[in-house]
């Protein structure tokens, strides 16, 4: 019976995530956050495809930082 739970406890999860990663952004594409918050929350039962949306086109990626360690391509 625990099982019922399972899909509603991952879409609440689902939800948080992206809001809470929507919140922590500095900007966003396309959509202004309150546009992008209500894709999240589900309006019209988008719920997983709006924070899928959201992760994939409106949240800016900042560029990756070169990690250490590593040897440089062609110095020995």
């Amino acid at each position: 019976m625990k099982a019922v739970w399972l899909i509603p406890a991952l879409a609440v999860g689902w939800v948080v995530f992206c809001l809470v990663d929507l919140i922590r952004a500095k900007q966003v594409r396309y959509l202004p956050k309150w546009g992008w918050a209500i894709l999240c929350l589900g309006v019209g039962l988008t719920i997983p495809f709006g924070g899928l949306l959201y992760l994939v086109a409106g949240r800016v990626r900042s560029p990756k930082a070169p990690r250490t360690g590593q040897r440089q391509a062609g110095s020995s």
